[in-house]
């Protein structure tokens, strides 16, 4: 370049310019250098970013000593709470021969336990892949029996309890 103008280039034109300046003003800054794994830009100043390490705070979770108060109950909790108000009680039948193709109303006495209510039936065994459950209520279980030979069964029931007024 001629005298005077050294730190400037010569354009297409033929004139001499001066070569672009990135603008520091707020809201033109860069990123600054720096920086480590786990880290953020924060707000430093107007327009300038910094480096910053996220404090539970700033995303709005509760801080490593936080508790829960009564409204929450961890896995423990709640399994005691159903088992101190539910109950499950198995009763078995005798045993019944059904014939082939047939359907038997079979009956199981079943008690409901003192200070308890009784609210179904959760479960049924019939002892045989033959027999199908068609209906199940308060101790009588329809079965039928779908193979072509008589069959021998001893029913099961299990009935589900909730302590009398909790549900």
């Amino acid at each position: 370049p001629p005298a005077g103008k050294q730190g400037q280039f010569l354009r297409g034109d033929a004139t001499w310019a001066v070569p672009y300046t990135h603008p520091t003003t707020s809201g033109n800054k860069h990123i600054p250098s720096g920086g480590a794994a786990g880290q953020v830009l924060g707000y430093a100043a107007a327009g300038t970013a910094a480096w910053k390490t996220l404090n539970a705070s700033d995303v709005g979770a509760a801080a490593s000593s936080h508790t829960h108060d009564d409204r929450y109950y961890t896995e423990t909790d709640v399994k005691n709470l159903i088992d101190a108000t539910f109950l499950t009680k198995t009763f078995t039948g005798a045993k019944v021969s059904i014939a082939g193709k047939t359907a038997k109303a079979i009956t199981i006495n079943c008690t409901t336990p003192s200070g308890y209510t009784a609210i179904g039936v959760i479960g049924y065994y019939t002892g045989s892949t033959y027999v199908l459950p068609c209906r199940v209520a308060k101790g009588r279980m329809d079965v039928y029996n779908t193979d072509s030979n008589a069959i021998s069964v001893t029913p099961t029931i299990t009935m589900l309890y909730a302590k009398s007024g909790a549900v």
